[in-house]
């Protein structure tokens, strides 16, 4: 629900679609799909440690790109980050609050023969209830 939330605002982003359409994934890239691809992973985000009625969480999302072209991974990065770094609002039934993201070390997978280029954010989410 959050990573669908998170990845219908990422189809918003024109000069993401430029580069990866509408291959959005959650979580994971299947191994055959075409690159370049994104997928976004809201599976740390939990349910926070409270009496919760209004449905808050807090945790990490992931999001991480697949591209054969380095330059493809940053340039996709880039448009990513320019509308998640600080981002607040209501996608949907979800509010949603990002701090500034963090890169990890790019990647490589051999196999694969892809870059890999991954940020993390720390979140809020407020699940309101859709009744």
């Amino acid at each position: 629900m959050i990573e669908e939330a998170i990845i219908n605002l990422l189809l918003t982003i024109p000069e993401l679609a430029a580069i990866v359409g509408d291959r959005i994934f959650p979580n994971i890239i299947k191994a055959d799909e075409e690159y370049p691809a994104v997928y976004v992973a809201a599976n740390r985000m939990e349910p926070m440690q409270c009496d919760n009625p209004m449905g808050m969480h807090n945790g990490v999302v992931e999001v991480g790109i697949f591209a054969d072209d380095y330059v493809h991974c940053l340039d996709a990065m880039a448009a990513i980050r320019n509308v998640l770094n600080d981002y607040a609002g209501k996608i949907g039934n979800i509010g949603i609050k990002f701090q500034r993201g963090q890169h990890g070390p790019d990647g490589w997978d051999d196999e694969l023969k892809t870059h890999i280029k991954v940020v993390e954010y720390e979140a809020f989410a407020r699940v309101s209830s859709t009744n």
